[in-house]
């Protein structure tokens, strides 16, 4: 009976929280980055992936690019509150991509270039990728037709 509950709660664990193998090179290739300009590189966190993953699909859902809703969750601090991330800093990156009609445009280690570069030639979105204070994140990205929606969300402790 002890194997069985588990082995369920094992189930449930890895259900829930449905990490793609996008969202897991898109997060290796920020590490790499932090990595390359002498920063430790984060600490993947299920519930800011969570947080992250719930505005991924907000933008899939409402077609839009940017960090506010339009419901009880509005701002990123929201959505890290109401997943019950215990956070000091926080910062949020949002992208997307057009997705190409070759293969060569459409594969996993493109579209993950793609993000992680657009972000790294952008001032803002850069700074929160390099942030000394920023020790955990999480990444969501959704495919949507030729889209590709993505949210990066990271935080530190005091």
């Amino acid at each position: 009976m002890r194997q069985l509950i588990t082995l369920l709660l094992v189930i449930l664990t890895l259900n829930g929280y449905s990490q793609t193998e996008l969202d897991k090179l898109v997060f290796e290739k920020i590490n790499t980055y932090r990595l390359s300009k002498g920063l430790s590189p984060l600490k993947w966190d299920d519930k800011t992936f969570n947080a992250s993953k719930h505005h991924t699909e907000y933008q899939v859902k409402n077609k839009i690019v940017g960090h506010n809703e339009k419901n009880n969750t509005p701002s990123p601090k929201s959505r890290l509150d109401y997943y019950g991330v215990d956070y000091f800093y926080t910062g949020e990156n949002c992208a997307k991509v057009i997705i190409g009609i070759t293969e060569k445009y459409s594969n996993d280690e493109y579209l993950s270039s793609e993000i992680v570069d657009g972000w790294k030639n952008s001032p803002y979105h850069n700074k929160i990728m390099l942030g000394e204070n920023y020790k955990f994140g999480g990444v969501s990205c959704i495919k949507d037709g030729n889209l590709l929606y993505s949210t990066l969300n990271v935080y530190g402790l005091y």
